[in-house]
């Protein structure tokens, strides 16, 4: 692919998402479900072609990609009618999902290798059968140099670096786990709710057996991929996982997990690699990640869901030269028409001094600049509660719901990180993709931000990367000599992450969420 001067890249399937550049800068990156408020949902909506119209950039290169559940025909409709294009605009379309996986973490790392392991990816056709994509190594040229396909055909043999089974990739493997658990029937991807129960559970040596029994992973309890479709699923299980409060149901996702990372540390072992950067859907699972950075020097590129896929085909177009003033905070400028907010709120000038104040005895919420992308809050779209605070997860969990199971988040001031967590393995802490273990003396003041385990997902913060919430937490820690804050993404469950003001708004008349901190310009709105 060549250069081009206006590039507009949409991504049509589950966790699309759209990125613009100009003159090979990126300018906005942001999820298509922000916009339509479908999670996951890659659904077109007015609003956001409105907004990539306010602009006013002229296309001269529009490049729709897709996978398998998609809008890509609505999208094409809606490109040619309604997006800003050149006379000679050139719409593409593609599915090169790996790649484009490779070449979104190319934005964020230089690292000569490049892992791609998701549940499924590109389809290739081989004569007789199919294929689809688990696993890729690409490098840093993004030249393939080793590949899995997966094929429901009675199929295994290696054709050069090309490696062709009917062995389903680890990705596929936690998916029918959610299965076995019954979080299929409610959620599209619940495999970090999977991933969240494991850490309640012990290893059961027996189930490890079965599970790896003749190096069969993939189908041993878990699915066999020549069953009859048209059956139900659950009429295939041996039993059931849905009583998580059941030690055995517990006990069997630990084990599970630490299969899945046994067998993701002998799958980078045979690549004979040191240096990577790890994407696509598995590299959310961030036990997985902690587990292969003992072992390896190992980045994770913050996108990897499939959220990725319209930066990384941006990066493409653009040689993979791809410019960015921003590694994360990516969405579209927020416009602050407090009209908005009528006789039941009031809008009061505040400070960060005052702010923390607010937030040692309430929960808040913080809203400012561009929205951060991918699959966690950062600081910008961000619900916050004094992790010290008495009753702080009951209290936060009348707004989130959350399950019993999954352990909430924190920030931490970047100078006061190793105070608290241990990082042995100097791994990137700024963008939630890892975890870490808590010191024994500091167990107790957080114990509301690590799971059984004594782990907790630590996003660090720096004046660098977020000033104004560094300022949050630094106020914060001068004040009440906490230097970190229980952080969560500022959306109700089953909802998209607020994208703004309106979203805001309909948040805190519909929960019990009393304070909004906007830090842009020094206001708090509260509800009355």
């Amino acid at each position: 692919m060549n250069n081009c001067n206006n590039c507009l890249t949409i991504h049509s399937s589950h966790n699309g998402s759209i990125s613009i550049s100009v003159e090979n800068e990126l300018i906005v990156h942001t999820e298509i479900s922000r916009f339509n408020k479908f999670k996951y949902s890659p659904l077109p909506s007015f609003e956001l072609i409105e907004k990539i119209n306010s602009l006013n950039i002229f296309f001269d290169t529009i490049l729709i990609t897709y996978q398998f559940d998609n809008c890509l025909g609505l999208w094409k409709e809606l490109v040619k009618k309604y997006i800003n294009k050149t006379k000679n605009c050139k719409i593409l379309i593609s599915n090169e999902h790996h790649l484009f996986h490779a070449s979104c973490a190319l934005t964020f790392s230089n690292d000569q290798n490049i892992i791609v392991w998701d549940q499924e990816g590109k389809i290739e056709n081989f004569n007789e059968f199919e294929a689809c994509e688990n696993f890729s190594f690409f490098n840093n040229k993004l030249e393939k140099k080793y590949q899995e396909l997966y094929t429901n055909s009675y199929i295994n043999k290696k054709i050069d670096n090309l490696y062709i089974s009917n062995e389903i990739g680890l990705g596929d493997a936690y998916t029918f786990l959610c299965y076995r658990l019954g979080l299929k029937k409610n959620d599209n991807f619940p495999e970090g709710k999977a991933m969240a129960l494991s850490s309640f559970g012990n290893f059961d040596e027996k189930e490890y057996n079965k599970l790896l029994e003749n190096n069969n992973f993939n189908k041993n309890y878990v699915w066999n991929p020549f069953l009859d479709h048209n059956k139900n699923y659950e009429e295939y299980n041996n039993f059931l996982l849905e009583d998580f409060q059941n030690s055995n149901t517990q006990n069997f996702v630990y084990t599970f997990q630490k299969c899945l990372e046994e067998l993701s540390l002998k799958k980078i072992e045979n690549l004979n690699i040191q240096n990577f950067t790890a994407t696509g859907g598995v590299s959310q699972n961030i036990l997985n990640n902690s587990k292969l950075s003992e072992s390896f020097n190992l980045k994770v590129d913050p996108m990897c869901n499939d959220q990725g896929i319209s930066l990384g085909s941006l990066n493409t177009l653009n040689n993979n030269n791809l410019k960015r003033k921003n590694p994360i905070y990516l969405g579209f400028e927020p416009k602050y028409d407090l009209s908005i907010f009528d006789y039941n709120f009031k809008i009061i000038n505040t400070n960060v001094d005052e702010i923390s104040k607010i937030l040692y005895e309430e929960p808040i919420a913080i809203f400012q600049g561009r929205s951060e992308q991918g699959q966690r809050a950062l600081g910008n779209r961000s619900l916050l509660i004094n992790p010290c605070l008495k009753n702080c997860v009951k209290i936060i969990n009348t707004i989130k719901k959350r399950e019993w199971y999954r352990t909430f988040a924190c920030s931490i001031l970047n100078e006061k990180f190793n105070d608290y967590f241990e990082n042995p393995n100097n791994t990137d802490s700024r963008y939630m993709m890892f975890v870490y273990k808590a010191k024994k003396e500091k167990l107790d003041i957080l114990k509301n931000v690590i799971s059984p385990k004594n782990l907790s997902r630590v996003q660090t913060v720096s004046p660098n990367d977020n000033l104004n919430y560094y300022n949050l937490l630094n106020i914060f820690n001068k004040n009440f000599n906490i230097p970190f804050i229980l952080n969560t993404s500022l959306n109700k469950p089953g909802d998209v992450i607020v994208e703004d003001l309106y979203d805001l708004k309909r948040l805190m008349l519909k929960t019990s969420l009393k304070y909004a901190y906007l830090a842009d310009i020094n206001k708090v709105i509260k509800k009355i």
